[in-house]
């Protein structure tokens, strides 16, 4: 669901200049959704130009190795967001090793830095590119000795999430969107932290979104969850609103089998069980979950458990200078936590047998501190 956008567009919107703090007012949740399986076009893939204070767009890519599980996020974003620098963009890799330990490259560009078609995947913020067309995508990283050079190929449709956007306003005048490249492929390359190289062989996720609303304007709560699992896959996002919105949540779930999709619920229950406090920021984040997306028909459901925790992010420690200081005017501190996590559900389909869905997978719980 990062991301997302999931984590990018999150990671984007942390660093927003508050122009207007939005009280609420309508939204509406992927209301025209399109049938499922229906292929982005090339419009979808590329960049959304916009001379917006609040317009902000991401790259996401993220990859975990069958073997050793090491696990790779990385993203390419570019807003309006800077106090003084329009098209100001940053590019993140964070690479989780089997010793638990998070290696994180992070870079600051100029608007002369940026590039990216309008039609088609090819988007550049230095020398970090990711290109391609569907099915297959590639993305290269580098920054502050984390490095990544990983091919994709999709084994599903690049669709647009939730078959539509986000709205926002009496109008419709602010949106949140999301093309999933892929949200399952085939992922082989390379990560090099500080010159040792590690051979990448695994799945992964790609998207691209774009947004003209910063999250924190309406955003309480925000929980990424991606398995990428055999038979089935899924990518599920939610955000709990802020109070005045005309619904308390928005988000999306979708399931994939056999290289299609095969279920989108956008209404599902997400029940944390337990939680616990990170040291550190002292805020407390779920760490269990009870799941279940659909009805009669096909059903999803079962328990999310935290199997190793990855990381606890102040997203200000990332950002420059002078956003720091502006958020911390007006925004309380943004924190994004990772993990692996146990997936043990079940899939249910009307007239066939049951079928177990487990594995490890990724989770996210973005909190504000």
């Amino acid at each position: 669901m990062r991301i997302r956008f999931a984590t990018a567009l999150l990671m984007l919107s942390l660093i927003a200049i508050p122009i207007l703090v939005v009280a609420g007012g309508p939204v509406q949740n992927f209301p025209n959704s399109q049938p499922l399986n229906t292929i982005a076009n090339p419009a979808d893939l590329g960049w959304h130009e916009s001379d917006s204070g609040s317009y902000g767009e991401a790259w996401f890519f993220e990859a975990m190795d069958d073997k050793t599980q090491t696990t790779i996020l990385g993203l390419l974003s570019v807003s309006n967001y800077h106090p003084t620098e329009k098209m100001a963009s940053t590019v993140d890799i964070f690479v989780y090793t089997p010793d638990g330990q998070e290696h994180h490259g992070h870079g600051e560009y100029k608007k002369e830095n940026f590039s990216a078609a309008k039609t088609g995947l090819q988007a550049k913020i230095g020398n970090n590119t990711v290109t391609g067309s569907p099915p297959n995508y590639k993305a290269i990283a580098s920054e502050g000795g984390v490095s990544a050079n990983l091919s994709f190929t999709s084994l599903v449709p690049a669709t647009v999430l939730g078959g539509d956007k986000i709205y926002f306003g009496e109008k419709n005048q602010e949106i949140w969107a999301d093309t999933v490249l892929s949200g399952l492929a085939k992922v082989s390359g390379t990560v090099t932290i500080n010159g040792q190289s590690i051979s990448i062989s695994g799945r992964g996720y790609m998207d691209h979104g774009y947004s003209d609303i910063k999250v924190p304007e309406f955003s309480k709560d925000w929980y990424i969850m991606r398995l990428w699992s055999d038979p089935i896959q899924f990518n599920c996002f939610r955000i709990n609103l802020k109070k005045g919105y005309s619904q308390p949540t928005i988000g999306v779930f979708e399931a994939m089998r056999d290289g299609k999709y095969i279920m989108r619920a956008k209404n599902f229950t997400l029940t944390p069980k337990s939680s616990q406090t990170h040291a550190k920021s002292g805020i407390a984040y779920e760490t269990s979950f009870d799941f279940s997306a659909g009805g009669s028909k096909k059903n999803i459901s079962g328990t999310i458990t935290m199997k190793q925790f990855l990381s606890g992010l102040d997203v200000l420690s990332v950002l420059s200078a002078p956003v720091r200081l502006i958020i911390k005017a007006f925004y309380t501190n943004p924190w994004q936590f990772k993990y692996l996590a146990e997936y043990d559900l079940v899939y249910t389909e009307e007239g066939q047998d049951p079928v177990p869905v487990k594995g490890i997978g990724i989770v996210e719980v973005h909190k504000y501190k």
